[in-house]
């Protein structure tokens, strides 16, 4: 396993971070339209808690948590909204590096749990994600969305 290093992201790292969410984005057939503006902005406002891998090489990997509450239950989440390793740095360690990493900053924070989204079709993510100890959880009711902007 390389040397790898997770470190909190910082508005400055929206500079190695945004080439990666386009990627992540393209990936998932989306357009990505987030600019290292908006990076900087939520990083540094609360907004997005960020965590950045290095290795040798650089940044090689990023993660973005959200925060979430379930208030009827007193209890504080994080959604896991992205996970992505270069592909060169794939099979390395990196992912289990960032997951691990996020794991200690929601412990850090009191939170109770981690939630993470994964296509229905993306196998190696299920197999990973139950390799950490993660459970499959199925869909509750449906989500409503309207746009403000």
């Amino acid at each position: 396993m390389a040397d790898i290093h997770i470190t909190t992201a910082q508005p400055a790292d929206a500079t190695a971070i945004l080439p990666m969410v386009h990627a992540l984005a393209t990936h998932h057939g989306d357009l990505p339209r987030v600019t290292e503006a908006d990076l900087e902005r939520d990083l540094s406002g609360g907004w997005l808690y960020g965590l950045i891998a290095r290795n040798a090489d650089g940044p090689v990997g990023y993660s973005l948590l959200t925060p979430q509450a379930q208030a009827q239950y007193g209890l504080r989440g994080l959604d896991l909204h992205h996970l992505f390793v270069q592909r060169t740095a794939r099979g390395s360690g990196v992912g289990t590096a960032l997951l691990n990493a996020a794991e200690s900053l929601a412990t850090d924070h009191g939170v109770a749990s981690i939630v993470i989204g994964a296509n229905s079709d993306n196998e190696k993510a299920h197999g990973f994600y139950k390799s950490q100890g993660y459970d499959m959880q199925q869909a509750s009711g449906k989500r409503f969305r309207k746009s403000l902007a």
